[in-house]
């Protein structure tokens, strides 16, 4: 009795929640995502993507564009998009080890639930709708479609899926890390419900319409996206499937494998290779083994800061001549006790600008200069990650 009122109560939620699913359209105030180069990362809002998009690719024939789509939590409903956190260490590393490489991580602006509504209105159909709709912008730029490569992981691989069922020759080829239909991890009991099993179906047939080149990874033991569930592209043209065995690595369970330094080791070249090949992105020599080396490795933070290191910062600021505000004096030692890579700088009237950065040392320190360059000619970087930089470095 308790087992059927359980379903019941999903399919009613589930049904709830496709009533909710419409776009929310464009919120000048929400996020529009981030964009990922050799020389950091920038972002902003929705208001800012012009500019943004004109700083991180000012030569748009001479770039590889990789989009990065996250997957989908409450159907979108109040969902976080925290780019610089979220992106994969392995695609981070991409964009800071190639030049010509740049990855976007698209915040998506699509809300709902997606089970019980028609097969159009499926979240990973507008998701879809919404990533060709962001390839006619990366276009227009001038960005060669031969040159633009769609990456998703979860819900939005599905997207990426449906994106390029719908917007072939729009872009080269794309990677599919678990795609899944919002509630497939109920595939076990699609054959006893209706509603599942149709809205399974509808997903597979929306997937199998999708026009290679693609490489799709399934992971063995995920729940979220069964490798069952995706059987039916074994034999799809233009489409490699790769089934990953002992896919956990870690604490890293295997639904997020793709964020795991064993998915760099073991697959990394993979990827790479693959984008190569299809994408037109140029691999010097020695390249591949740089970033898979540097995917490979958690990102190494700085969580126990020496406790003298704020004393003596203060000290040498104020010994250069810099005027130290209060409010550095108070935020920072609670600053360097954050769990990511740390960058300050500050300009010789005091003002100050921090930058932190989950990924990458790298990227948080380009970070931090760029705000610095907002501050004045007067400022510098003053700190990155425990090292004190000084005048004239």
């Amino acid at each position: 009795m308790g087992f059927r009122l359980l379903k019941l109560f999903a399919i009613f939620g589930l049904s709830a929640l496709a009533a909710c699913q419409t776009p929310s359209g464009t919120n000048p105030d929400r996020l529009h995502g981030a964009f990922f180069t050799a020389n950091g990362s920038n972002g902003g809002t929705y208001g800012d993507f012009a500019a943004d998009l004109n700083a991180a690719i000012p030569d748009p024939a001479a770039v590889t564009l990789v989009l990065f789509n996250h997957g989908t939590s409450a159907g979108g409903l109040d969902q976080k998009c925290r780019p610089q956190k979220a992106l994969p260490r392995f695609f981070a590393a991409m964009a800071e080890n190639l030049p010509e490489a740049v990855i976007y991580y698209p915040c998506s602006d699509v809300l709902g639930g997606n089970a019980g509504a028609s097969q159009s209105r499926q979240i990973y159909q507008l998701r879809g709708e919404e990533i060709a709709a962001l390839l006619d912008r990366f276009i227009a730029h001038g960005v060669a479609p031969r040159r633009i490569v769609l990456v998703g992981h979860s819900g939005g691989a599905s997207a990426v899926m449906v994106a390029a069922a719908e917007a072939a020759g729009k872009f080269a080829a794309f990677v599919a890390s678990a795609p899944g239909h919002g509630y497939a991890y109920l595939g076990r009991d699609a054959g006893n419900n209706p509603l599942l099993s149709g809205q399974i179906y509808g997903w597979q047939q929306a997937l199998e319409e999708a026009a290679g080149p693609g490489l799709v990874f399934a992971y063995q033991g995920d729940r979220f996206s069964p490798p069952g569930d995706l059987e039916f592209l074994a034999d799809r043209e233009g489409v490699e499937l790769v089934n990953v065995e002992n896919a956990r690595c870690g604490r890293v369970a295997p639904h997020g494998f793709l964020w795991s330094p064993c998915f760099a080791k073991r697959y990394g070249r993979m990827v790479l290779n693959f984008v190569a090949r299809h994408g037109g992105l140029n691999l010097p020599a020695g390249a591949t083994d740089t970033i898979v080396a540097a995917a490979a490795v958690r990102a190494k933070t700085d969580t126990k800061p020496d406790p003298e290191l704020a004393g003596r910062l203060l000290s040498q600021l104020g010994k250069a001549g810099f005027k130290v505000p209060k409010s550095l004096r108070r935020q920072l030692p609670r600053y360097l006790e954050l769990r990511a890579h740390k960058a300050l700088a500050i300009s010789r009237s005091g003002a100050w600008a921090s930058a932190t950065n989950r990924l990458s040392r790298k990227i948080a320190n380009n970070d931090a200069r760029q705000r610095c360059a907002k501050l004045g000619p007067k400022c510098r970087l003053a700190l990155a990650g425990e090292e004190i930089v000084g005048d004239g470095e």
